[in-house]
């Protein structure tokens, strides 16, 4: 089956209601306010993924991955550049910026917010779809985009549903990324669901 555009739309809004309950978890976190783009949302070749980060592509990122498979297959990722991340663990932990002891603080504590975030998202596209999601222990990395998309298992000939919302949390001038995508058989699946 293939995904036409209301499908498209029925997906950028169970994927955008996801989202918004994710930053209000981070709101109340934070007790600041987290702005959210519309999520962006493209089907394409998984070997073009790259060309969708170009220009940060070499750049090291933070980020906490989650694999996700069942009825549905794939994986998703909360990315950071270093200075949000650093920033973001500050304001959680109460540590300074430019303390010492905030990078043995960075992997725990944005994996844990790692955690809440990618488990709103996937929970509300799993209860949206009515699809059972199993899901794999999130992990946080340090890596260039370049790594991330080399080490994704979702095979390199298929067509991927790759999706992007990005957030800001306005008091603390940080910036990150959720980035969801599915392989071709959840393709699919997710046509005949929406």
């Amino acid at each position: 089956m293939k995904i036409k555009e209301h499908h498209l739309d029925a997906i950028s809004e169970f994927i955008n209601i996801g989202v918004g309950k994710a930053a209000q978890i981070l709101n109340d976190m934070l007790e600041t306010h987290v702005i959210i783009t519309l999520p962006e949302i493209q089907i394409l070749p998984f070997d073009n993924l790259l060309h969708l980060f170009e220009a940060t592509k070499d750049q090291e990122m933070s980020m906490v991955e989650l694999g996700f498979s069942n009825e549905l297959t794939g994986d998703s990722a909360l990315l950071f550049n270093q200075n949000s991340a650093s920033t973001l663990v500050a304001a959680l932990t109460g540590e300074e910026s430019d303390s010492p002891d905030l990078d043995s603080l960075k992997a725990e504590t944005l994996n844990e917010v790692g955690n809440i975030i990618m488990n709103g998202v996937m929970g509300s596209i799993a209860n949206i779809t009515e699809k059972n999601l199993s899901f794999s222990i999130p992990q946080y990395k340090e890596m260039t985009m370049v790594d991330l998309l080399n080490s994704l298992d979702l095979g390199a000939s298929s067509q991927v549903l790759a999706i992007q919302s990005c957030f800001t949390i306005e008091n603390f001038s940080t910036e990150g990324s959720v980035l969801i995508f599915f392989d071709s058989s959840s393709l699919d699946t997710l046509g005949q669901t929406v």
